[in-house]
């Protein structure tokens, strides 16, 4: 029970972190006339046309927002970044004063110049890019809309910066805006930029991961290059053959044994060679019934015993000393 009322209270922490980061959000159709001061303890605020879905019709709203110091030694600015816009009517030819359209000035009243890098009236579905800054510490914004039709309006990001030194608190834009650290990883993007400040920061780490992986694959590549070329030339310089030493075969016994004389191999009887008799040394003729009867030979010369006896060895010279045949010379069959 101690471990989860730690996690909910570990969750709740979270949470109202969570909720804190987010900024403080601001509807001008509820302010018209007034000023909107941005307190020191703010980093940002969103500003929205109107908490309902739709804009009313002839509507004559005016807005200033001032941003109080947020730096003792460096004059205070606003940041102004469009997270959308949907004013009925079209920019593609200009927006009339006639119509629905939004009017952005450089100063505490409507009789300012219209901020840098702004039209002159603003209306349509395409919000401007990246993050627009006034050269005092307020803007003054001021909406019109005609008698008939209506669209969502507008959602706007407002933060105060300075261009000096950013202290340790602070996050430096890529624009060199100094706002506050607790601006970082909201999930809104208040320096005007594609990404929120968080994302750009793991993006940059991402890249520089993408780096590192790709230099490593090509030392892999190369490596495995200067393997194979070596491989290839040891093999040219063999003359592409590759060469061996064949095993040695084991030596098998003879399949036929002379009768008579004992196999060299073992000093009894072996199964397969020598029928199943007695254990002698040596080899012997066992008594009959161990061999089969040998088989009627025809042809020439007829044989009255399977064993016909040795002849002599032939004399040496010619024509011989003696008799080669003792017994007679064999006669042809009749």
């Amino acid at each position: 029970m101690a471990k989860i009322a730690i996690c909910l209270k570990l969750f709740c922490v979270i949470w109202i972190t969570g909720i804190a980061a987010v900024p403080p959000k601001y509807y001008m159709d509820q302010r018209c006339g007034s000023t909107l001061t941005i307190d020191s303890s703010l980093p940002s605020i969103r500003l929205d046309l109107t908490r309902y879905s739709k804009y009313s019709n002839k509507m004559h709203c005016t807005l200033t927002v001032k941003a109080s110091n947020i730096s003792a030694k460096y004059p205070t600015r606003l940041l102004l970044v469009f997270r959308e816009i949907d004013i009925k009517g079209s920019d593609f030819f200009g927006c009339s004063s006639n119509d629905d359209v939004l009017y952005v000035y450089d100063g505490n009243s409507s009789s300012a110049p219209s901020v840098k890098g702004l039209n002159n009236g603003l209306c349509g579905e395409r919000e401007p890019r990246g993050g627009f800054m006034s050269s005092g510490d307020s803007l003054t914004f001021n909406f019109r809309s005609d008698w008939f039709g209506t669209d969502d309006g507008f959602k706007l990001l407002i933060t105060p910066f300075h261009t000096g030194s950013c202290s340790g608190s602070e996050y430096r834009c890529t624009g060199g805006q100094c706002i506050s650290g607790s601006n970082k990883c909201d999930t809104y993007r208040q320096c005007g930029e594609s990404l929120d400040e968080c994302e750009v920061t793991r993006t940059m780490s991402w890249i520089a991961g993408v780096v590192v992986g790709v230099v490593l694959i090509i030392v892999i590549i190369g490596v495995g290059i200067f393997c194979l070329k070596r491989f290839l030339r040891n093999r040219h310089s063999s003359g592409g053959v590759v060469k061996y030493t064949a095993a040695p075969q084991p030596t098998s016994p003879p399949m036929y044994q002379q009768p008579g004389v004992a196999p060299p191999y073992q000093s009894g009887p072996t199964p397969g060679y020598y029928p199943t008799g007695p254990d002698t040394t040596g080899y012997q003729q066992p008594a009959g019934g161990f061999y089969p009867p040998p088989p009627e030979t025809k042809g020439y010369p007829p044989q009255d015993n399977v064993y016909p006896p040795p002849y002599p060895p032939p004399q040496q010279g010619y024509p011989p000393a003696t008799n080669p045949y003792p017994y007679g010379a064999p006669t042809a069959p009749q």
